[in-house]
């Protein structure tokens, strides 16, 4: 599962360029292929994912309202649970500039 190469790139001094979309992309290593399979404009934006066993993505999303939604995929079943949470956060800092910051990028 691939969401960031779309939105940001590095540059030479070590920060973050960021894109006001994101792509989510299937990428399927063994075959060298990808597939995007979700599309998101600027008020939406992928923080994280993981695989609930090897045919379950689940997605976490928040927006630029801050409020967090969840995508899960199930590609055997061809299906797309989406969840959004009922009411907004109050935070800081969201989790994707975190993520960067804890790998060394500078994103500020």
């Amino acid at each position: 599962m691939d969401f960031d190469s779309y939105q940001w790139e590095l540059l030479p001094d070590g920060s973050a360029a960021f894109e006001a979309d994101q792509a989510l992309i299937l990428v399927d290593l063994k075959n060298r292929k990808a597939q995007q399979i979700a599309f998101f404009g600027p008020s939406f934006w992928i923080e994280d994912a993981y695989w609930k066993g090897d045919s379950v993505a689940v997605v976490l999303g928040n927006t630029y309202e801050k409020v967090p939604f969840i995508m899960e995929y199930n590609f055997n079943k061809k299906i797309i649970n989406n969840y959004k949470y009922p009411d907004t956060l109050k935070i800081g800092e969201f989790y994707s500039k975190y993520r960067l910051k804890r790998k060394g990028i500078q994103v500020d």
